[in-house]
């Protein structure tokens, strides 16, 4: 199980917070990470039979889904859940593997 803090930086404010978010990510959902995206994950959509993957972009650091929200507009319901920033917006996580 992974377990992440995250640190969010607001650039424009010159602010750096952490915010209250723990994710608890088991084993059977994690991915290897690829050339672009670490961190990976699967999750499961509530409302159909589809699966789309939350990842890191390795060199931005900002975080993304492979849903058609976040695909087409940089903002999904996925992320927001999570409580991981949306449009794109560098976002920081210390992992902790179990």
């Amino acid at each position: 199980m992974w377990y992440f803090d995250i640190l969010v930086m607001d650039s424009r404010r010159g602010i750096q917070m952490t915010t209250a978010v723990e994710l608890h990510i088991e084993q059977s959902v994690a991915m290897p990470d690829n050339r672009y995206w670490t961190n990976r994950f699967e999750i499961y959509s509530e409302t159909s039979d589809r699966v789309y993957v939350i990842s890191q972009n390795i060199l931005k650091r900002y975080w993304g889904c492979s849903c058609p929200g976040w695909r087409t507009r940089r903002k999904c319901k996925h992320l927001e859940a999570l409580g991981l920033a949306p449009f794109e917006q560098p976002q920081e996580i210390e992992a902790h593997h179990d």
